[in-house]
């Protein structure tokens, strides 16, 4: 019997041994080395065992970002490490990103209960889609990196408009779905980024704006000129079997399942039965290959192929069997918490 079944998996024991006591950190002016340190310190005392600790993790790690919160709340600067993008791409990748952590943390729960500042991420976009403001994330163009962080905004309408679009005042309305519709406008590169696309026109249709339906199925038609067999895409026409297969193109199918089968979109044309069943079977052969990737005691993760600071992406893929409803033979959903909650 493999070492991974339900039956007998250590991942079944789901709680996490509490991590070693460090000393305290010394109070001190707060520099970005002490920052980071606190931060450190704080999830090394997390046990990461449930709900509210992995709530709790996620607004240590967002915290240290308000003091670089522009006066419009608009942007996030860090520093000049960015990539080879513009700065105010850059910028506007700081306020988006941090939109993958708090929008799942406010599903679900009411804005009093999750913890998320929705007023600021409001005042962000208002200032950010306003083209005669200082703050305007600024006009898309091809392959530009403003169309990756319209994702994640996209995902956010999509899912919880009461907290981040209703009460915008409709000027902020119209731009932002302005500024939004140029993902319709603007070639991709021909990979995973298609997704951007399917996520933005998700977002808009949830909240009546204007759309394209034949850009979201092309975009998501694509993806079946990449897959391999048994589980497996290629991300692009690439050689390349590495982590973005799990937590771009996997991720980003689970999440389009959890959306289109939510009451608001059941049976319209973007909630194709045979589309999530597929996206949903693949999941699970794929699930029967990538467990042998993490360690089964600590939860270790091979160090392997792109972008490995994206330290918390490399689980997300088992998140995303969960809240898709995926079912994987052999493997039950404590087996499945286990390796996320260890690999986190």
């Amino acid at each position: 019997m493999s070492e991974y079944s339900s039956s007998t998996s250590s991942f079944d024991a789901v709680p996490v041994p509490m991590r070693p006591l460090e000393p305290p950190i010394p109070a001190a002016t707060e520099s970005a080395s002490d920052a980071a340190a606190k931060t450190a310190w704080k999830l090394s005392m997390n046990t990461l065992s449930s709900h509210s600790d992995v709530l709790s993790a996620l607004h240590t790690l967002l915290a240290p970002l308000d003091p670089h919160l522009s006066a419009g709340a608009a942007r996030v600067k860090l520093g000049y490490t960015s990539g080879h993008f513009d700065d105010n791409a850059a910028e506007l990748e700081g306020f988006a990103r941090r939109l993958w952590g708090a929008v799942p943390a406010g599903i679900g729960l009411p804005a009093s209960e999750d913890g998320i500042d929705w007023d600021a991420y409001m005042d962000g976009i208002e200032h950010g889609v306003d083209p005669s403001d200082s703050e305007y994330w600024g006009a898309a163009v091809d392959r530009d990196q403003r169309l990756v962080e319209m994702a994640p905004i996209g995902f956010a309408l999509a899912t919880i408009p009461d907290k981040i679009w209703k009460p915008l005042i409709p000027e902020t309305k119209m731009q932002l779905a302005s500024w939004l519709m140029q993902i319709n406008q603007r070639t991709t590169p021909n990979n995973n980024w298609h997704f951007f696309r399917v996520f933005v026109n998700l977002g808009l249709c949830r909240v009546g704006a204007q759309h394209s339906l034949s850009g979201l199925h092309a975009a998501l038609d694509t993806f079946e000129e990449w897959y391999l067999g048994d589980g497996w895409y290629s991300d692009g026409a690439s050689q390349q079997r590495d982590y973005y297969i799990t937590f771009a193109i996997h991720f980003y199918s689970l999440a389009y399942v959890f959306i289109v089968t939510q009451p608001f979109f059941a049976g319209s044309r973007l909630s194709n039965p045979e589309r999530i069943a597929k996206y949903k079977s693949r999941a699970a052969l794929l699930a029967k290959d990538f467990v042998h990737w993490f360690d089964p005691d600590t939860g270790a993760s091979i160090p392997f192929g792109r972008s490995l600071t994206y330290r918390f992406a490399i689980a997300s893929f088992w998140g995303a069997l969960a809240v898709a409803g995926v079912e994987v033979e052999g493997m039950s959903l404590g087996v499945i918490k286990g390796i996320w909650l260890r690999n986190l």
